[in-house]
């Protein structure tokens, strides 16, 4: 029966273990769910902070060892010398007597300061969490009401906690929103393959008494976590879209990334190992509960390491940029103590040619156009690797508003005329869902405000700002 017991609960400790790699996305769901109408509101428990201190009181001292005979006793019998020690104990008592009040009262004042201490902590613990709370509900009926900003701090709180909750994802993440696109970049940290349990089963061994586990290939394993993987980019895909509400985002694109030995310097760093885009609507079109995780991310077109378990790096098709957390784009209060170079301050001519330096610092032979011969080309740049590199074509807009999808139509019919291999659209704003959409599955890139100013500093080192002129407006399109 002891046997028994005991291959019984190892099963189940292995059973659960391949059960949260194997049904992860499932699980994913159902947390996500959890966390739609949940509210930050924090209890009070006074229990935390330990039981109250009592207030001291002073013990008698024992006399005892002090006493001598009765006074009308000495008097008679006692000789000189037992009077005069008697009078000495008498006097070592009221010494004693003095001692003792002195420590004890110091003692019960120090009490009484560790009372006020612990009462006065108490009450500040009870305000925050009161005024947490009021922050909470304000922060809920500004949500309710469409505001922005309290949508995205609400969004970011449940989604904190719905990453919390989904074992055996660590819960690491960043994530930005970019205003004028509607759209959140999430990275968010994957264990490695040894996640997957190499046991594949375990069973008791009657001729030696002992329990065996049998194991999985390298094979197995690897298929396992290439699946697990796949599931996980889809769950967060999928609680980012449940937890936000439609007037907050569009779209949202995620990188699953595994700490790992940079390839260049061997430096442990976090390597993206997936990467993908979508836009609310098309993902709103799947039915989770019944895709294959790998195919449904080949039929987002979503890069995908080629080997995710060897964690072999991608190039993310947006970066996140951790210059910003918040909203890109907003105005900065503190501009005017401000040294960083505002974009917005450059001459068209000039925003034109620090896009060209940026693609040249990328290792891209650029070359300017003349802004009377372009055909709305700013610059043009030749990839020299073989196979994979081509003429790209890059236009450049310093743009308040939305860019409209029109522009990433135009990009693209340019592209065919021009013959180039890939188009880049860069811009100071943001882009829309149906400019994400029409890009997909199509040999061109959306570089918003906040993906600039992160290449920028990570390519060129420039350290630039995007603060928009009150008299701003953007250019109007050709007729």
């Amino acid at each position: 029966m002891y046997v028994s017991n005991v291959i019984d609960q190892l099963t189940d400790e292995l059973d659960q273990k391949i059960h949260a790699v194997t049904e992860h996305l499932t699980l994913s769901m159902r947390q996500s769910s959890r966390f739609i109408a949940w509210s930050p509101q924090l209890r009070f428990n006074a229990a935390k902070l330990g039981i109250r201190p009592t207030p001291l009181k002073i013990p008698t001292l024992d006399a005892r060892p002090y006493l001598s005979f009765p006074q009308r006793l000495s008097r008679v019998f006692l000789s000189a010398e037992a009077k005069a020690a008697a009078l000495n104990r008498n006097l070592k008592f009221q010494g004693a007597l003095r001692e003792h009040q002195t420590n004890w009262r110091q003692a019960a004042d120090a009490r009484v300061s560790e009372i006020a201490t612990f009462d006065a902590t108490l009450r500040y613990e009870e305000s925050r969490v009161v005024d947490y709370n009021r922050f909470v509900k304000e922060l809920e009926q500004q949500s309710t009401q469409g505001v922005p900003e309290a949508q995205w701090d609400l969004f970011k709180l449940r989604f904190a906690q719905f990453m919390r909750h989904i074992s055996p994802i660590t819960g690491v993440h960043q994530m930005t929103y970019s205003k004028d696109s509607k759209r959140v970049v999430v990275e968010f940290d994957m264990p490695a393959k040894r996640i997957i349990p190499a046991e594949k089963s375990v069973r008791f061994l009657k001729t030696t008494g002992e329990h065996r586990y049998s194991y999985r290939t390298d094979a197995d394993i690897k298929r396992m976590y290439v699946n697990f993987v796949s599931q996980a980019v889809l769950g967060v895909l999928n609680a980012v879209l449940v937890l936000s509400p439609e007037s907050l985002v569009d779209t949202v694109a995620v990188n699953a990334v595994v700490e790992g030995p940079d390839p260049a310097t061997g430096v442990l760093t976090s390597i993206p190992i997936v990467s993908v885009m979508v836009g609310r609507s098309e993902f709103e079109q799947i039915r989770l509960e019944d895709v294959d995780p790998i195919a449904c991310l080949r039929h987002l077109s979503a890069v995908v390491s080629r080997s995710p378990a060897e964690v072999a790096p991608i190039r993310p098709i947006v970066r996140l940029d951790k210059s910003d957390p918040r909203f890109v784009g907003d105005s900065d209060v503190l501009g005017v103590l401000d040294v960083r170079p505002n974009l917005m301050e450059l001459t068209p001519t000039e925003f034109e040619g620090l896009v060209q330096n940026l693609f040249a610092k990328m290792g891209l032979d650029t070359k300017q156009t003349r802004p009377s011969r372009d055909g709305g080309v700013d610059a043009i740049a030749y990839d020299p690797r073989p196979v994979l590199g081509g003429k790209i074509v890059i236009q450049a807009k310093r743009y308040k508003n939305v860019v409209g999808v029109s522009a990433v139509r135009d990009l693209f019919g340019t592209l065919q005329n021009e013959g180039g291999s890939k188009g880049i659209l860069v811009t100071t704003s943001g882009y829309g869902a149906a400019s994400f959409e029409f890009a997909k599955n199509k040999p061109l890139e959306l570089i918003d405000g906040g993906n600039l100013l992160f290449l920028l500093k990570e390519h060129a080192g420039v350290d630039a700002k995007i603060v928009m002129p009150d008299d701003w407006e953007d250019p109007k399109p050709q007729e």
